[in-house]
């Protein structure tokens, strides 16, 4: 009955331990394909660059999984045996124990005496195999948990490496973090130069506009004093005009050449002086004309400024709002549309001026019927006697010092008066004549007609120049009204407004204040984190990232160089050390288990020998019970392994392997599937 129950707890032993041994190498496979199909699909990114990386490794993972279904197959296996064994050990105990407890226990006998102690010496003997058996199923299990423990340090340092692995992604991030960070306070710092700019513009714009005040009220001054003086031509006109009638009065009365030569000479003085006041009306026209132009230019500066002006708002009003600077724009573009009314005014009064010196004759045309009198010499043609010429020039020379000083007189006449009365020049000029007229002879009738149609020569070049002026004039003003119009339009100031409402509308909308306090937050969570994982900003300057950066993308080129090298080389990896070797690389942690699997192994080896010694002497005792021996004289116990097993009738027994010879042939099996018998 022991020796039965013996064998069966010896085969229930070497079931579990080959069931044990199967589970731990499953999970392990197990293990390792995830692994490995982890690492599959993250280098599933980088297919392309390795084109015989994914077919090794998917017939590395085909292996593991027929490894796997084989070991799952013979996992099953022991654990119906260990099961079918475990119900014989029970069956085996409960029987045993049934049986003794419905037979009486015989009475001991004299004979019987080495029996019973025999039978205490096996059941200690069976308590110390248990308690055996325990410690080492106890050790088993302390093996099992060590090995588990070691598992999961792997497992904790593959989480570690892909930690690791993701440590510089989380640095990248930061450091991008930190460059929109520097970014974002280059722009704030932006935003607050530039506000400081429109503040410094805005003094310059105010100083501006006073200076254009002041050029504003010197404009209107000189326009009018210009005005005064217009009016004194148009009395100097009326009054040229008027000694103009006299003289051809005079002429029509008397035939005296004298006096139409004195008239002339009036004339042609008067016409000098209104050459000269023409030549000055011109030049202030121009210097007005400028000045406009000037004007013109400087309400496109002030266009631009505006321009500029609204294109920084947009900017400052993210910073400090929009309605300061909305009032501040509209006051400016007030002073601005009061700016052009003034312009229009000024350009308004030039127009008035141009209309009024259109009806002034052109003193180019007097000089030219002056010059046409002195070329022809008809003073002389008509006083041809060589005694009269020294007669005629000290009267010319009188009448030009009468003239100086009737012109003497009348300057502060006219500068008193707006418009002198023509009787004083008139009554100048027949005193004039009467003057002279003892001195020269009477005018023939040839001389009269000569002169006749000389006056309507002139009259015929006046009005020709009349009539070209009319039409140069109207091109000149419709070519005013049309920049005037261009102006206008261009300075209104509803457009503008309307355009700069719509521009501060539109970034009200975008609400970039809150998209500053949004980025404002993340850059605190982002300082934050980077203070929780002691990473000091101080140390990352703007060299050192870009050396960093720099470092980074050499590093990249000869990643890329040796990709391109492997990509050459894995089409012609079908060698046998390289596939050694390409193993070798996957399995980065079993050199460093190699050590603990060695001495687990020895372990095992040194139990397994220790449960062979307690299993022969455990047969040795048994066989000793049933045939005892003398011992020896020296106290040598020959070896109980090569005594022969006897019979219970005394026949010799067909020697057979006890169970303590049965090698465990555990862990040096292969994984060949097993044939069914």
């Amino acid at each position: 009955m022991v020796k039965h129950a013996f064998e069966a707890v010896w085969v229930l032993g070497e079931v579990a331990q080959r069931r044990s041994h199967y589970r731990f190498r499953r999970d392990k496979i197990k293990r390792d394909s995830m692994n490995q199909q982890r690492l599959v699909d993250k280098q599933s990114e980088r297919d392309d660059d390795f084109v015989g990386l994914p077919d090794y490794q998917n017939l590395f993972l085909k292996s593991l999984s027929k490894e796997l279904e084989e070991l799952n197959k013979r996992v099953s296996e022991s654990d119906k045996q260990y099961h079918s064994e475990l119900e014989r050990v029970a069956a085996l105990f409960y029987k045993d124990k049934s049986s003794g407890s419905t037979q009486q226990a015989p009475t001991p006998t004299a004979k019987d005496s080495p029996s019973s102690a025999f039978e205490k010496e096996l059941a200690e003997f069976k308590k110390q195999i248990s308690s055996q058996v325990s410690a080492q199923q106890k050790q088993i299990d302390e093996q099992a948990q060590q090995i588990r423990s070691l598992l999961d340090e792997k497992k904790q340092n593959s989480v570690q490496q892909k930690q690791a692995t993701e440590q510089p992604e989380n640095i990248q991030a930061l450091q991008d973090g930190r460059k929109q960070l520097s970014v974002q306070q280059k722009q704030v710092a932006e935003h607050a130069q530039q506000l400081q700019n429109l503040r410094n513009e805005k003094s310059l714009l105010v100083k501006n506009i006073d200076a254009l005040r002041t050029q504003l009220d010197a404009s209107k001054s000189a326009t009018d004093s210009l005005k005064s003086r217009v009016q004194d031509l148009e009395a100097n006109v009326t009054k040229v005009g008027q000694d103009v009638q006299g003289v051809k009065k005079q002429e029509q009365k008397s035939p005296n050449a004298d006096s139409s030569l004195s008239s002339l000479i009036a004339t042609k003085a008067n016409s000098t002086d209104l050459s000269r006041l023409n030549l000055s009306i011109n030049k202030a026209l121009n210097k007005l004309e400028d000045h406009c132009k000037r004007q013109d230019v400087t309400l496109e500066e002030l266009r631009s400024e505006v321009d500029l002006l609204t294109a920084q708002k947009t900017t400052a009003n993210t910073v400090n709002g929009a309605e300061q600077e909305n009032s501040e724009l509209k006051g400016k573009l007030e002073d601005l549309t009061s700016k052009i009314a003034t312009l229009d005014l000024i350009k308004e009064d030039v127009d008035s001026l141009k209309q009024t010196m259109d009806h002034l004759p052109n003193p180019d045309e007097l000089d030219k019927v002056m010059d046409y009198f002195s070329e022809n010499d008809i003073a002389r043609s008509l006083k041809s006697p060589e005694d009269i010429v020294e007669n005629t020039q000290r009267e010319l020379k009188a009448l030009h010092d009468a003239v100086a000083e009737i012109r003497r007189t009348l300057v502060p006449a006219s500068a008193s008066t707006p418009a002198p009365a023509p009787a004083p020049a008139t009554a100048t000029a027949t005193a004039t004549a009467t003057a002279l007229a003892p001195a020269h002879t009477t005018l023939s009738e040839d001389d009269r007609a000569y002169i006749a149609g000389q006056d309507a020569v002139v009259m015929e070049s006046i009005k020709r120049l009349l009539q070209r002026q009319e039409g140069e004039l109207g091109d000149m003003v419709d070519e005013v009204t049309s920049r005037v119009e261009k102006l206008e339009n261009a300075t209104d100031p509803s457009v503008n407004t309307i355009q700069l409402s719509m521009r501060i509308k539109a970034i009200e909308d975008q609400r970039l204040s809150e998209k500053c306090n949004e980025l404002a937050a993340m850059a605190g969570q982002l300082q934050a984190k980077l203070q929780k994982s002691g990473i000091d900003l101080d140390l990352y300057n703007k060299d050192g990232v870009k050396a960093d950066i720099d470092e980074i993308k050499e590093k990249i080129e000869a990643i890329e160089l040796c990709n391109r090298s492997l990509d050459s080389q894995w089409s012609n990896l079908q060698t046998r050390g390289m596939a050694d070797l390409i193993l070798h690389q996957l399995n980065p942690y079993g050199q460093r288990h190699d050590a603990t699997i060695q001495q687990l192994v020895q372990d095992y080896k040194h139990v397994s020998a220790e449960v062979k010694e307690l299993a022969s002497l455990l047969s040795s005792l048994v066989n000793g019970q049933k045939k005892r021996t003398a011992s020896p004289a020296n106290g040598a116990m020959p070896n109980p392994m090569k005594r022969p097993r006897v019979e219970m009738n005394g026949q010799q027994q067909q020697q057979r392997p006890s169970p303590s010879s049965r090698h465990s042939s555990v862990g040096r099996e292969s994984l060949q599937p097993r044939t069914n018998q």
